[in-house]
């Protein structure tokens, strides 16, 4: 039998990685000052997914081939992650998360 979440506790995210909306928050203030149309995303949530998808693949190690099923399609992911890195966003999110995130 499946466990029942706490209420307030967050959802899990559709991989093993997930943001709390607190984190997000801030992650999402920083794109909308600094990330000017057009941006590599259609909406908030594809842009929390495409960071999801580089936390993910910052956190394991792993190359592209090795997202999980959900994430975004890998190469825009690797096209997010080259703006993002040209706009100096990268750095920036890096530090919000408190770990590096990078563009391999």
């Amino acid at each position: 039998m499946p466990a029942i979440p706490a209420p307030g506790a967050p959802e899990p995210a559709p991989w093993p990685v997930w943001l709390t909306d607190e984190r997000w928050s801030q992650l999402w203030q920083l794109l909308a000052a600094h990330d000017a149309p057009p941006h590599p995303y259609a909406s908030e949530t594809d842009a929390r997914d495409l960071i999801l998808a580089l936390l993910y693949v910052s956190l394991t190690g792993g190359d592209w081939s090795g997202l999980p099923a959900s994430a975004p399609p890998a190469p825009r992911v690797r096209a997010a992650a080259a703006h993002w890195q040209q706009l100096g966003l990268l750095d920036r999110m890096s530090a919000v998360l408190g770990l590096e995130l990078f563009h391999p």
